[in-house]
């Protein structure tokens, strides 16, 4: 007599772990603050995961949000591309105009790198509303078709950083473009000439990157380039240094947290906003503040 009995218990413990599995990947979610690589041109930063409550500095004041008055630390944004793409350093047109509405709805206020590094460092007035920077990496032309308007809608400032050689390709800002938004308000930023790791560049080549970008983005803009963005986020004392000698006044990271008094000038951590951010999780970072009236601006 054949039996039977342990061949069939072995199926069916096979397909429990199969359904099991099954059921686990159907659930699988990403995190909020996850990216992945991107063809080009940030396919070097590292992706980070974090919830609110890990962003704000501990023991640390809410900022004051009536003018005239410095912040002791601010949230400074990343974006990249808006609009619909194939990885995380998409967000799409409608989870940033809902982010925008929401920040401006919530008595937050939209303004340039320049402004918040004068703000931590006591020499600006705080505008009308909670002051959050905006920053755009790579002057996509997803910025001027798509992040411009709703920017203008409520009246934010933000700083785009342009890579001086992808100028004009297809994807990108043109000069007049670049020239339109710095002229309503919108701060230029470097994000070197061929977004190139720096790291690795000999000191000639160097120096045209960072010093040969700002040279090239103020002849065609007619002012001064303060701001600069490290490509992919890699850089070394060298390069710090060559960001100080080039006359830049900051310059921006892919490290996560909030910027604070503490923070070196050309070391500013940021806050990456990416595709699987959710609304929930983005309100959570922002909690309501109250915007000042008219008559107390």
């Amino acid at each position: 007599m054949i039996r039977r009995a342990p061949t069939l218990k072995i199926v069916l413990a096979l397909l429990t772990v199969i359904i099991a599995l099954g059921s686990a990947a159907s659930i699988k979610a990403y995190p909020p603050f996850v990216t992945f690589p991107a063809s080009a041109p940030d396919s070097g930063i590292e992706p980070v995961a974090a919830t609110a409550s890990q962003a704000a500095p501990k023991d640390t004041p809410e900022p004051a949000a009536a003018p005239g008055k410095a912040v002791p630390y601010l949230q400074i944004l990343i974006y990249h591309e808006i609009g619909a793409g194939p990885n995380g350093l998409y967000v799409a047109v409608q989870n940033f105009e809902e982010q925008m509405k929401y920040l401006y709805d919530n008595g937050y206020t939209g303004i340039t790198l320049a402004e918040g590094r004068a703000l931590l460092e006591g020499r600006g007035n705080a505008p009308a509303g909670q002051p959050v920077v905006l920053t755009f990496d790579d002057a996509y032309r997803s910025f001027i078709d798509h992040a411009y308007p709703v920017l203008s809608k409520y009246g934010f400032k933000a700083t785009v950083f342009v890579i001086a050689d992808y100028t004009g390709d297809p994807n990108y800002l043109s000069w007049e473009q670049i020239a339109d938004i710095a002229s309503h308000g919108m701060e230029i930023g470097s994000h070197s000439r061929t977004h190139t790791l720096l790291p690795t560049l000999e000191s000639t080549r160097l120096n045209e990157e960072i010093a040969g970008s700002k040279a090239v983005l103020e002849q065609h803009l007619g002012q001064p380039v303060s701001s600069f963005c490290y490509p992919c986020g890699e850089y070394d004392q060298t390069v710090i240094d060559a960001v100080r000698q080039a006359g830049y006044q900051q310059a921006v990271t892919v490290k996560y947290g909030w910027a604070t008094t503490q923070s070196p000038a050309l070391e500013i951590p940021r806050i990456r906003i990416s595709r699987y951010l959710t609304h929930d999780k983005f309100a959570e970072m922002f909690p309501p503040q109250s915007r000042p009236s008219s008559a107390q601006q």
